[in-house]
């Protein structure tokens, strides 16, 4: 899986992925070009991760304001 871009990924799947992520650097058996790659990714992922967040958090404000 490449880098995802923040408006193609759900969070979901985000999370799902970031874990993945998080357990194959955790074994430590990867290459450092992989580990790199991987580290990037999270980073990447939790970048999305927080974002949508955030947007979530903002929609959650705006509708409670309505009452």
């Amino acid at each position: 899986m490449g880098r995802p871009k923040k408006k193609e990924i759900e969070f979901e799947e985000a999370l799902a992925r970031l874990e993945q992520v998080a357990q194959e650097m955790e074994r430590g058996q990867l290459p450092l070009e992989k580990l790199l790659a991987r580290f990037s990714e999270g980073v990447d992922l939790i970048r999305v991760c927080r974002e949508k967040l955030n947007q979530a958090e903002k929609e959650m404000e705006e509708l409670s304001s309505l009452f």
